[in-house]
């Protein structure tokens, strides 16, 4: 059987090379998910891309260029998403971040007969 809860899901666009305090912005944002107790959150390199500033950015055999793209997904119920924001608070100055509804499947077990 499965449970549909509501959720919100929160998608942080950054440069990989963008850094927060000793490290990589993306990495730190992850920290503060976890420390503060948020469902999940995941980073996704990317191949290729470009922003606001329309610079190219893409992983290429020839390329010394090691500022790619990197996509930090946030998910979390919909009554506990503030919380996600309040956490990454000042940390979203950066990049492209953008808010999406989405249903969090839960698969419950069968009970034994």
């Amino acid at each position: 059987m499965f449970t549909y809860v509501a959720g919100k899901k929160l998608t942080v666009y950054v440069e990989s090379a963008e850094q927060w305090k000793d490290g990589p912005l993306y990495s730190a944002i992850v920290q503060r998910c976890w420390d503060q107790g948020i469902s999940g959150a995941t980073v996704i390199r990317c191949e290729e891309g470009f922003g606001h500033r329309h610079v190219h950015h893409a992983a290429r055999l020839w390329s010394l260029n090691d500022d790619l793209p990197v996509r930090v997904e946030i998910v979390e119920t919909a009554d506990r998403f503030p919380r996600v924001l309040e956490a990454l608070k000042g940390m979203l100055t950066k990049g492209l971040t953008i808010v999406d509804d989405v249903q969090i499947v839960k698969e419950i077990p069968d009970e034994p007969s």
